[in-house]
């Protein structure tokens, strides 16, 4: 999810870049996205099933700063997009409360900022609906996050139950050696023990 809306924040400013319908300032813009795209990677190569508490808290730190570069040097707007990337992670870290707060948290930024650049911006069409996508984009993020935890744990329950039927079938395999063996031991004991009790009585008559 974060690579496709790292993509379509790059095509978004870097086409209102060169088209000049925005102030994209390029250096801090592309290299946030560079950097972001960084700490994805390092992050999932580092912590590949599941990012722990403390490590995680630091990342939505680093992400949420890198964010803010880059909706402040996107001349296109679309960044805000991004903030959705935060409750999405914190999802798989934190679980779903921690995701839902911080996800309302991002929509109270967005209407801040609003408020801050546009006073009225309630009475304009274009940012109440852009306020509108961000809270269903941020629904859907946290529904996709919620089906990704759910996948994640039937795949680990899948997996400790092929363990433990792996084990079952080892104990079943040493059973039955275990088995196999008394047999053999039992067929000897009463075969070639009577037999040789035979041996021995005919010799001692001879």
């Amino acid at each position: 999810m974060s690579t496709v809306l790292y993509a379509a924040v790059l095509v978004a400013g870097g086409y209102a870049g060169l088209a000049g319908l925005g102030d994209t300032r390029p250096v801090p813009f592309v290299g946030g996205l560079a950097a972001l795209v960084l700490l994805d990677v390092a992050e999932h190569r580092r912590y590949p099933v599941r990012t722990p508490r403390g490590p995680a808290v630091l990342l939505l730190a680093v992400r949420f700063g890198l964010f803010a570069m880059v909706a402040a040097a996107d001349g296109a707007g679309l960044s805000r997009v991004l903030f959705l990337l935060l409750p999405f992670t914190a999802y798989f870290a934190f679980g779903r409360l921690a995701a839902l707060s911080l996800g309302l948290a991002c929509v109270g930024l967005v209407v801040v900022t609003f408020q801050v650049t546009e006073p009225r911006w309630y009475d304009d069409v274009e940012p109440v609906s852009d306020l509108l996508m961000f809270a269903v984009g941020l629904v859907l993020t946290i529904a996709m996050a919620s089906v990704a935890v759910e996948e994640q744990r039937s795949r680990a329950r899948l997996e400790q139950s092929h363990a433990q039927l792996r084990a079952y079938a080892d104990r079943v395999t040493e059973l039955s050696a275990t088995a196999e063996r008394n047999r053999v031991a039992r067929d000897i004991h009463d075969g070639l023990g009577h037999h040789l009790t035979a041996i021995a009585v005919l010799l001692e008559k001879a």
